[in-house]
């Protein structure tokens, strides 16, 4: 049950959308921002459904849904590189005045996972090595999300 908390509460940071506030989805910087976020909560699913047993463990996909998430957090410095107006974000503006940390957060998520890859052979494994990018991830989003 605490999973199933834990992994809504990371889907709800991950969605960064306010209610009713429109977006410019022409802007390809914007849709670029997007377009890793949701790929990052796609590989973020991957290891929670194994992690409830929702889905059957697979190594060779999990190790995969791993390593996609450290390269989409390699992709935070510069597709956060400056601010873009969108209402309907949640990024708060201490993303920008505090960019080195921002992206050393980013840095160490890739870093975790890329150790992680390594020793990633058991459904346990797999289970804390999910606790651990939710950690990294709402960490990041406690300091830098609305």
């Amino acid at each position: 049950m605490k999973l199933l908390g834990m992994a809504l509460g990371i889907i709800a940071l991950l969605a960064g959308y306010s209610a009713g506030a429109e977006r410019d989805t022409n802007d390809p910087e914007l849709r670029a921002r997007l377009s890793m976020k949701d790929q990052m909560r796609e590989h973020e699913m991957v290891l929670h459904r194994m992690a409830l047993n929702e889905a059957p463990f697979d190594l060779i996909a999990a190790r995969r849904a791993v390593a996609e998430v450290g390269e989409l957090a390699r992709q935070i410095e510069p597709l956060f590189g400056h601010p873009i107006h969108d209402p309907a974000s949640r990024a708060r503006p201490e993303i920008w005045e505090n960019f080195e940390d921002f992206t050393a957060r980013a840095a160490d998520l890739a870093a975790y996972a890329d150790w992680a890859i390594a020793g990633f052979a058991t459904i346990e494994d797999g289970i804390r090595i999910h606790n651990e990018i939710e950690r990294h991830c709402q960490g990041c989003h406690a300091l830098y999300r609305e």
